[in-house]
C-alpha cells in the first residue's frame, strides 16, 4: 500500500503531543507500507531538536518533503497579518494552506499515485482538493469546535466573543473539510461521536493516543508535583494559571515544603510570571520529559477546557506516577476515579488530593501500579498504530 501523509509540522523529532502521535502512527505504517510524508512548516515555527536526537529518524520513509511557507505570526497589523486574519475567517488554520505548498502536494500526488492520503488534523484537509479520487483519511487529534466552545465559555467580555466567532469558523470549516474524507481516526469515544454526527458518510474509528511502554518504564517516586504539556496550547496555559494561583496555595498550606514544577514547550514564555510564586518553578523546555516525570511524586492535569486525550497523563501512568486530574483533563481515557487516578474538579478537592498523595506512600504506590497496568493493557502505541493501519487499509480498499 502506498500512503501519502500531509502534516502541519514535522513528525521527527516528535516534540509535543501532536507530533508524538503522528510519529508513532507513521513509524508503524512505514515498517509495513510505502509511506511518503509532506510537512508544512511556517517560517519561525521550526521545532526545537532535543540534545542527542539523531538528525534522521530511526525509520525510513519512502520520501520526505518539507514545504516552507510564510510565517503564521507576521508582525501585528502588517499587510500579511491582516491578510491572514481575513483568510482565517474561512479556514481556522489558514497559515498552513498556501498555493506554493499546494503545488508541491499536487506534484507529490502525481508522482506517488497513493492508494490513500492521510491528513494530520483537519487543518490539512484543504489539500485534499489537489488529490481528487484518492481515498482520504483524517487523523483528528481533537474536535476543534468543541475545544473553542469550551474556551469561549470560560472567557468574559470581548475575549469571549472572539472565541465564539472562532467557534463558528471552526464548525463550518470542520463540516466543509470533512466532505471528501472516507475515514476519520478519532482519539476518544466522545470525539468519535461528534465526527459521526457531522460526517455520517465516513468510517469513524477510535485510535486513542498512547505511550511507549518500553521507553517509559516504572521507577521510584520522586518528590515534586509536576505539570507537563505544550504551553503553546491555550487550555494548558489556563490550567497552569489555575493550578498556580488557586490550587497551589491550598497544597502549600497543608504541605509547606511542597514544590511544583511546570515543564514543557513555551512555558518559559507563557508562564514566566508564575516563577515568582512560593514553591513554583517554571522549567521551560526540556529535552526529555521523562527527566521531569521521574522527579515527580504526583503528576497533575487541572484542565478546565480542551479536547482529545492526554498524552501527559498516559506518560505519567507509564512511569507509575499517581495522577490528579479534573474530569475534563482525563476526558476520553478509560479510567475509574480513585482506582487509576484521582478526579477532582473543585480547587479544594484537587488540592486535598495532591496533599494527601504527597504524604500517603501506600496510596501513591497503589495508584501508580494501577495506572501502569492500564497503559500496558489499553494505551500501548503499538495497539493504536495497528488500529490506524486497519482504518487506512479499509479506506484504501
Amino acid at each position: 500500500m502506498r500512503v501519502l501523509v500531509a502534516l502541519p509540522y514535522v513528525a521527527w523529532p516528535p516534540v509535543g503531543g501532536a507530533p508524538v502521535r503522528s510519529w508513532h502512527l507513521l513509524k508503524h505504517l512505514a515498517g509495513r507500507h510505502e509511506v511518503h510524508v509532506l510537512s508544512i512548516v511556517p517560517a519561525g515555527s521550526e521545532p526545537r531538536v532535543p540534545k542527542g536526537t539523531p538528525s534522521t529518524p530511526p525509520v525510513s520513509f519512502a520520501s520526505t518533503t518539507l514545504a516552507r511557507v510564510p510565517s503564521g505570526n507576521p508582525p501585528r497589523f502588517s499587510p500579511a497579518w491582516t491578510a491572514l486574519r481575513v483568510r482565517s475567517l474561512r479556514h481556522p488554520a489558514a497559515a498552513y494552506y498556501r498555493r506554493s505548498a499546494a503545488r508541491t502536494f499536487r506534484d507529490l500526488v502525481a508522482r506517488v499515485r497513493p492508494d490513500a492520503a492521510v491528513y494530520g488534523f483537519s487543518w490539512m484537509l484543504p489539500y485534499a482538493a489537489h488529490a481528487p479520487g484518492t481515498p482520504a483519511v483524517a487523523d483528528e487529534h481533537n474536535y476543534d469546535p468543541l475545544v473553542t466552545a469550551r474556551i469561549a465559555g470560560a472567557r468574559r467580555g470581548p475575549d469571549r466573543w472572539k472565541w465564539k466567532v472562532y467557534e463558528q469558523v471552526t464548525s463550518r470549516a470542520e463540516a466543509r473539510n470533512l466532505r471528501p474524507v472516507r475515514g476519520i481516526a478519532a482519539v476518544s469515544d466522545e470525539d468519535a461521536a461528534w465526527f459521526r454526527r457531522i460526517a455520517p458518510h465516513a468510517t469513524v474509528d477510535v485510535v486513542p493516543n498512547g505511550v511507549d511502554v518500553q521507553a517509559f518504564a516504572p521507577a521510584e517516586l520522586g518528590t515534586a508535583v509536576v505539570m507537563t504539556g505544550s504551553f503553546t496550547y491555550q487550555p494548558n496555559v489556563d490550567a497552569a494559571r489555575r493550578l498556580a494561583h488557586r490550587i497551589w496555595p491550598l497544597v502549600r498550606r497543608d504541605v509547606p515544603s511542597a514544590e511544583l514544577r511546570i515543564a514543557g514547550l513555551g512555558s518559559e514564555r507563557a508562564l514566566a510570571d508564575l516563577a515568582g510564586l512560593a514553591g513554583v518553578t517554571v522549567v521551560g523546555w526540556v529535552d526529555d520529559m521523562r527527566t521531569e516525570l521521574l522527579g515527580a511524586r504526583v503528576a497533575v492535569a487541572p484542565l478546565d477546557v480542551g479536547g482529545g486525550t492526554r498524552i501527559k497523563i498516559l506518560e505519567a501512568f507509564a512511569l507509575a506516577r499517581p495522577v490528579v486530574a479534573t474530569t475534563l483533563g482525563a476526558e476520553g481515557l478509560k479510567v475509574r476515579n480513585d482506582e487509576h487516578l484521582v478526579l477532582r474538579d473543585d480547587d479544594a478537592g484537587f488540592a486535598a488530593a495532591v496533599a494527601r498523595l504527597l504524604r500517603d506512600d501506600a496510596w501513591a504506590a497503589t495508584l501508580g501500579r494501577s495506572g501502569r497496568a492500564l497503559v500496558e493493557t489499553l494505551y500501548d502505541w503499538r495497539l493504536s498504530a495497528q488500529r490506524f493501519e486497519d482504518l487506512v487499509r479499509r479506506v484504501a480498499a
